[in-house]
């Protein structure tokens, strides 16, 4: 007599299987490699297969490849064989992919996939958190406005630095900063350092300097002529008085140039809401 947790344990079976038939299929051959597109950074990667391995070229790339199997030919003589499940997770989503192998000559691998949304489980996010493809897509519209008079300047030699505009979103600070070089010369951004400073320090051992890293940019430090635009976002955040937030940007040349921009509670506080 079949009991109640065969029934459950049969269900739970089918269910999978099913799951599994129905996911994307990505097939591969042996010797061939396939790059799995990202539009957000790849946090982690599963393979429930052995005949499979994975790296991360780079931050949104997945390599997967299929091993040398000696107990391949077994299968020759049917057209393909399951893989398992390939499982790739960001911030904000997981894709699963059911990996199958190919025996037949003449059929074209892929070298490449791109995830598309409707690949994609979303992971839930903790209250007020936004995910990085948001963050982006904010950037960008912000990008898109073009910059008036700016709320904060500075200038250091011939390089300057504007805030143009400083939007708050739940949780989050966008800042929209250029920088403007009036040297014939080109400069390299190397870094870009986010901190809280006291405003006056007296005695240098009771100067206190908070980091901030932030977590998201739109794009990277590099070289430019005359200007660079970038949008900045940070954890929003609360501070006295006594403190402001410093913005220093440094030159990869160990005698480089750097430039600071320095904004107080007051100014964070004046900032716009998408």
């Amino acid at each position: 007599m079949k009991t109640p947790l065969f029934y459950c344990i049969s269900l739970l079976f089918t269910l999978n299987l099913y799951q599994s038939q129905s996911l994307p299929v990505l097939k591969m051959r042996e010797g061939t490699t396939v790059h799995i597109l990202s539009p957000e950074p790849i946090e982690f990667i599963d393979l429930s297969s052995e005949h499979l391995y994975s790296d991360l070229p780079k931050s949104q790339i997945a390599r997967i490849a299929l091993k040398k199997d000696t107990t391949a030919g077994d299968f020759l003589e049917v057209p393909q064989r399951d893989l398992g499940i390939i499982t790739v997770g960001t911030g904000s989503f997981i894709a699963q992919y059911r990996a199958v192998e190919s025996f037949n000559p003449h059929e074209e691998m892929p070298s490449s996939l791109t995830i598309e949304p409707f690949h994609t489980l979303p992971i839930e996010k903790g209250p007020g958190e936004l995910s990085l493809s948001k963050l982006q897509e904010l950037s960008l519209r912000m990008a898109a406005l073009s910059p008036e008079r700016p709320l904060q300047k500075e200038k250091s030699g011939q390089l300057s630095a504007a805030l143009n505009n400083l939007y708050v979103l739940g949780d989050y600070l966008f800042l929209d900063i250029s920088l403007l070089n009036h040297s014939a010369h080109y400069f390299s951004l190397d870094k870009v350092l986010f901190s809280l400073e006291d405003k006056k320090v007296r005695r240098l051992t009771n100067a206190q300097s908070v980091s901030l890293l932030p977590v998201f940019s739109l794009q990277q430090a590099g070289s430019f002529k005359k200007s660079f635009r970038n949008i900045y976002v940070l954890k929003k955040l609360s501070f006295s008085a006594s403190k402001h937030l410093t913005i220093r940007f440094l030159e990869k040349q160990l005698s480089g140039r750097s430039l600071e921009l320095s904004l107080s509670y007051r100014d964070l506080l004046s900032a716009d809401t998408f």
